[in-house]
C-alpha cells in the first residue's frame, strides 16, 4: 500500500479513533474531576477515608470510570496503530509500545488513588 492511498482498515480505524476519543472523554471528566473533588480532601488521608465509606458507591463509579476509560484507551492506541502503520511502521510501534506503558503506569497510578 503507498502513502496516498487510503483503505478500508485506515478509514475505519480512523473513526474508531475519533470514537475512543468522545467515549472516553466522559468517564475521564466523572472519575477524575467529579468523583476525586467529592472524596479526596487534600492533605487529609483520615477526612479521605472517610469520604470513601461513607460513598461507597461513588468511589466505586470512579473506579468503573477509570477502567472504562483505560480499556478505551487501548482501543485508540490500537486503531492509531493501523492509521500511522502505512506512513511510518517504526514509528507506529513506537507510539504503540509507548502508549500502552503509558496506560500500564495509569493504571498502576490509579490504584493509588
Amino acid at each position: 500500500m503507498t502513502i496516498g492511498i487510503v483503505d478500508d482498515t485506515q478509514r475505519t480505524a480512523a473513526r474508531v479513533v475519533g470514537a475512543a476519543y468522545v467515549c472516553a472523554l466522559v468517564p475521564a471528566v466523572f472519575a477524575e474531576f467529579y468523583v476525586r473533588g467529592q472524596l479526596v480532601v487534600s492533605g487529609n488521608t483520615a477526612q479521605t477515608a472517610l469520604n470513601i465509606v461513607a460513598h461507597e458507591r461513588l468511589f466505586r463509579l470512579g473506579i468503573a470510570g477509570n477502567l472504562a476509560v483505560f480499556a478505551i484507551n487501548i482501543a485508540l492506541i490500537t486503531a492509531l496503530y493501523v492509521v500511522l502503520k502505512p506512513i511510518n511502521r517504526s514509528l507506529a510501534l513506537v507510539a504503540l509500545a509507548w502508549g500502552l506503558i503509558e496506560t500500564a503506569i495509569l493504571v498502576v497510578a490509579s490504584a493509588r488513588f
